[in-house]
């Protein structure tokens, strides 16, 4: 869905026991600290979000009688549209954790109370949902991130959350679907951008915005 910042590639999480509570750290860890479990998630998520594209793949050459990419291509394309990896313009105002740190800690206190697994890394941002419907996602965000950039995080969690956590299936079937999200996410930026008076950095949210969306419905395929 992230739902993404273009060059990252991690992969949606497994499922969670509902009363497992994740481990949120405060904004202010250090930039390579990660809050997840350290033992039971990565080969787990990694597995089954690869089952769901592999079947995912295997629908689309029983529906289709022409060529299609190979697995691999398919899988990566995959990866492509569901991260979000993008500029972060509004990042030059300063980190999230010094403009806007009650607000900061309220969406990471939204998110330990819905589950959410939170991962703090350097240089990636993503909400990826569940491979498991029913169960929420997995947010990664990078501890120097903006404002903004969080709220365009939090949109793409709020997205899954009132959608009742229907699983990756359903961000990846249709891409109108993950292009609405998208649009949303970034027009949280964009408000923000605007409310403060950094309309130049509206300018350069609206023209990612105009492009991610290309992206996800192809119109920039060759």
């Amino acid at each position: 869905m992230g739902i993404d910042r273009l060059d990252e590639s991690d992969a949606p999480p497994a499922s969670r026991d509902r009363d497992e509570q994740p481990t949120v750290a405060s904004p202010s860890v250090p930039r390579d600290s990660v809050m997840t479990p350290e033992t039971r998630n990565q080969k787990t998520y990694d597995a089954e979000l690869r089952v769901a594209v592999e079947a995912e793949y295997r629908d689309a050459q029983r529906a289709s009688g022409t060529d299609l990419p190979t697995l691999g291509q398919a899988w990566a394309d995959r990866e492509k549209k569901l991260l979000h990896a993008d500029a972060d313009p509004l990042r030059a105002l300063g980190p999230a954790y010094e403009t806007h740190p009650a607000e900061l800690e309220a969406a990471m206190e939204r998110l330990d109370g819905a589950g959410v697994e939170v991962d703090m890394r350097r240089d990636s941002m993503s909400y990826s949902p569940s491979a498991v419907a029913g169960h929420p996602g997995r947010l990664i965000l990078d501890p120097e991130a903006s404002y903004g950039a969080v709220l365009h995080e939090i949109s793409h969690f709020s997205d899954d959350e009132a959608a009742g956590f229907p699983g990756l299936r359903y961000w990846l079937e249709d891409p109108t679907v993950t292009a609405a999200g998208e649009s949303r996410a970034y027009q949280a930026e964009i408000d923000y951008a605007n409310s403060i008076g950094a309309t130049g950095i509206a300018s350069q949210l609206e023209e990612l915005k105009a492009k991610r969306i290309s992206q996800l419905l192809g119109e920039n395929d060759g």
